[in-house]
């Protein structure tokens, strides 16, 4: 009789077990809804918000007390700190051709210093917008748990700024295609955790500082191609770059070759020259 009654056992079990599951997600979902931002971060974006002009629309969420809750923004569930900014373009030009589309849909103005009261920010894309020639500002630097920052297609010049060293968390940078000029700043050796570096596509010039390399160890990939860099390569890129994968020194104005026991560490890597 026992045999027999088991798989009702079973299917009791395994009801109970997805009803259980159930409410647990119901729960979760809840408290996710129910996230709170903190006031003075609140006012933090919506200063950001007003010194943009947002033709699209796409910042037009950001209203009420909420601001977790708003588009391209995300907030730690416990703390209630902003940790994530995402608002790069919608409209991705790269395979589509609607280049009147991208255009509106482009964040144009500038970037405001109150995003340096967003002390837990750790991930920021702003990239495929378009911020007038403007350099990146130096406040950046105040970002100290910042792991992620991507202002690819941003329309930002000038120069970097040298205290961009000091994000010792950072793990990716993506500034390629801007107009960015001036010398590579060697305070960029001080990024110990950056895994991926993209400097392609802008206008900068004068030799790579070897001594760069020295602390980048972690670095995967390195793209500095269509530039004006002049010199000689630095052996050290083939030195102390053991975790490489890509790199790309392509469209520059380099003088000389490398020997060719140099370019064979890199068996495997995507290697332009």
């Amino acid at each position: 009789m026992g045999t027999h009654s088991s798989p009702s056992v079973l299917v009791i079990i395994l009801f109970v077990f997805v009803f259980m599951q159930t409410l647990v997600f119901v729960s979760a979902s809840a408290a996710s809804s129910n996230i709170s931002c903190l006031e003075s971060e609140r006012k933090a974006l919506l200063a950001f918000k007003q010194s943009l002009v947002d033709e699209s629309n796409l910042l037009s969420s950001w209203t009420g007390e909420d601001c977790c809750a708003w588009h391209g923004v995300q907030c730690n569930r416990r703390s209630r700190y902003v940790f994530k900014i995402d608002l790069h373009n919608p409209i991705d030009f790269n395979n589509d051709d609607d280049w009147y589309s991208y255009d509106v849909f482009s964040l144009r103005g500038q970037i405001s210093n109150s995003l340096q009261n967003l002390k837990n920010l750790t991930y920021l894309d702003l990239s495929m917008n378009n911020f007038l020639g403007a350099q990146v500002p130096e406040f950046f630097a105040s970002l100290k748990n910042l792991r992620y920052l991507n202002l690819s297609y941003s329309k930002l010049g000038g120069l970097i700024p040298r205290d961009l060293g000091k994000l010792s968390s950072l793990q990716y940078l993506d500034l390629h295609y801007n107009d960015f000029n001036g010398s590579l700043p060697t305070e960029i050796r001080n990024l110990a955790q950056i895994r991926h570096l993209d400097l392609s596509f802008n206008k900068f010039q004068g030799s790579i500082p070897a001594q760069i390399f020295s602390n980048l160890t972690k670095l995967e990939i390195f793209d500095v191609s269509v530039n004006n860099f002049s010199g000689s390569i630095p052996v050290e890129i083939f030195e102390n770059l053991t975790q490489i994968r890509k790199l790309h020194l392509s469209n520059n104005k380099f003088i000389g070759s490398l020997p060719e026991a140099r370019t064979n560490l890199f068996k495997g890597v995507r290697y332009q020259q």
